[in-house]
């Protein structure tokens, strides 16, 4: 089966493909500006999508191209049973598979570098184990993962999952705006996450996931408990702790109600509604001048669909903007007098 990664009449064959993938992958490509996560993240969907259209074996390249995983180059083929009549079946149709495999991860492979630029293919040159693996979907699409995340080849891959472990703990908002810092927490969140790398959490961590769910299995406890621990980072990391919100979610857990965010968008939901609802703008550079608030126009979060304007409901401005507030405020006032 590994000859058929050498096999450089194939390898020849496919370099006709070079240059005429830019509408499959819809112009996305490779260069020195976009080594980032986000953008392979994209690539790679992308990339799956052309699996499942130009290959033969596109359920089992697919499968392992999305999870960085190579389970069928060298896969071996089913034993012999005593009468070797189903087994002489199973051992041909898994060398057809085999083989189909290995040809369309060349294909891949050849279609995924052609959209790379010299600086990126010199990079992926570099690696150590290039001649014998290039031709290999996964590996190209893991040399490409290894490049956004910043993690260098020759280190250790230890090394490299402190690396990411540590990007998230010290991923802090400091005087970035709420949605920079978000964006740049859930980055971190992504490497570790294509890393395959993760905290250890404690069993009560996960129970209370079971307890919340008796439907959840094992593994999707430790999910949901690890996105929820990522989630009181993000919140910790904030440069103006919610004292308030956290007073709420500690009373809520002692009146056995867990509201703590399930993922760290969830938990910027809750941060976004809690400033609004306490008539504060500490993450979005707000200033207040004659009575009014003023949002900074460049570090302002929304409005969104999801946190619309208290006062009419519109997501095309904040409350303080609103129309109806100075109409609110003269009702108000003609109550008062009244």
């Amino acid at each position: 089966a590994r000859s058929a990664r050498n096999n450089n009449n194939n390898r020849n064959q496919h370099s006709r493909y070079v240059g005429q993938f830019d509408e499959k992958f819809h112009k996305l490509s490779f260069n020195s500006q976009s080594l980032n996560l986000t953008h392979y993240q994209k690539f790679k969907e992308k990339t799956l999508g052309v699996i499942m259209a130009e290959t033969e074996s596109g359920r089992h390249l697919h499968g392992d191209v999305k999870r960085l995983k190579d389970t069928w180059s060298t896969k071996p083929e089913p034993a012999k049973d005593s009468n070797d009549d189903m087994s002489k079946y199973d051992r041909e149709k898994h060398r057809d598979i085999q083989t189909t495999y290995l040809n369309d991860s060349l294909k891949i492979a050849t279609m995924v570098m052609a959209q790379c630029d010299d600086f990126v293919k010199a990079k992926i040159r570099e690696k150590k184990d290039y001649e014998t693996m290039s031709d290999s979907a996964v590996w190209v699409m893991q040399a490409l993962n290894e490049l956004c995340s910043g993690i260098k080849g020759s280190e250790h891959p230890i090394e490299g999952d402190v690396k990411a472990m540590r990007a998230i703990l010290n991923c802090k908002q400091y005087n970035k705006s709420l949605a920079s810092y978000h964006d740049e927490f859930r980055e971190a969140v992504k490497t570790i996450t294509l890393r395959g790398c993760r905290f250890k959490l404690s069993e009560n961590s996960i129970k209370a996931e079971k307890a919340l769910d008796p439907k959840l299995s094992d593994e999707d406890a430790a999910n949901k408990a690890h996105d929820r621990f990522l989630a009181i980072i993000f919140l910790n990391n904030l440069k103006e702790k919610p004292t308030a919100l956290y007073a709420k979610l500690k009373d809520d857990y002692l009146r056995s109600v867990d509201s703590y965010p399930e993922n760290s968008q969830e938990a910027l939901d809750r941060v976004i509604t809690h400033n609004q609802s306490e008539g504060i703008s500490r993450n979005t550079g707000s200033s207040r001048s004659g009575g009014q608030v003023t949002l900074a126009q460049s570090n302002r979060i929304g409005p969104l669909a999801t946190h619309p304007c208290h006062l009419c409901g519109s997501s095309e401005h904040w409350a303080p903007e609103c129309p109806r507030r100075e109409e609110r405020n003269n009702t108000g006032n003609t109550a008062s007098l009244g």
